[in-house]
This record gives C-alpha cells, structure tokens and sequence, in this order.
C-alpha cells in the first residue's frame, strides 16, 4: 500500500521555526474602560439608592407592597400612605424619595422574597435598597 511516514517533531523543533514565521507583535494594552456620563436632571439621580426607617416611634410604614411573587424577587412599592415612608420623603434629597412603582431589593442585607417580608414585618429598623421605576 505504499504509506509514507513523516517523522513526529517535537514541540522544541517547531518552536524556534514558528518564531521565525510569526513574530511576536508587542500587545497593545486595552484602552481604559468607559462609563457613561449620568444624563442630567431627575433621571441621573433616579439609580438604586438606599432608605433607613426606624418604628421606634410606632409608626406605621406607609407602604402598601406587591405581595406577589416575582422572577426578579423584588417587592414592588403599590402605593405611599402617610407614615414613615411620607415623612422620609419630605426629608430626604431629591433623588432619593420613594415614589409608586419603584421596587425595594433588598431589606437589612436580606434580598430574597421571603426574608425580605418577614424583615418587612416584624424589624424595627429597616435598611431598604430600592431601585426606581423603569
């Protein structure tokens, strides 16, 4: 059947003949990452931003809450009622009031559906994370 064997080089022999044939090219380094300018007005202050409220005082929230579950196990905010939710907000800076729509996701470091009711119901002080309405 007349085959031919070539003989296996090693990885060493090849090397130095590969060199010759592609020549290292110095790498450039990667340009710097760039994040875009915040737009201005409202919108820029609009991203996730964090609220404490504390019932010491006995009062209510003021949040009427989705109790659904949800994909993204956020709790989005159904409506504000007068409470500590309305008196944050006459108090607060402006791209941090909490408005209808927004979604709380995360309550005391707690981020999934269950832990972030109970907190929601039964802890004094609540450190929420909430994310505007899209």
């Amino acid at each position: 059947l007349g085959m031919h064997s070539t003989p296996v080089q090693s990885a060493e022999a090849i090397a130095p003949r590969r060199a010759r044939l592609f020549p290292a090219r110095p790498r450039r380094p990667a340009p710097p990452l760039r994040t875009p300018a915040p737009a201005a007005g409202a919108a820029a202050s609009r991203r996730r931003y964090d609220v404490t409220l504390d019932r010491a005082g006995g009062n209510a929230l003021g949040l009427d809450l989705e109790y659904t579950q949800s994909d993204d196990a956020h709790v989005p905010i159904d409506r504000i009622k007068p409470g500590l939710a309305t008196e944050w907000n006459k108090a607060c800076p402006p791209g941090r009031v909490i408005r209808r729509g927004d979604v709380i996701v995360a309550v005391n470091g707690a981020t999934s559906m269950g832990a972030m009711y109970d907190k929601l119901r039964h802890e004094q002080v609540l450190h929420l994370t909430l994310e505007p309405k899209r």
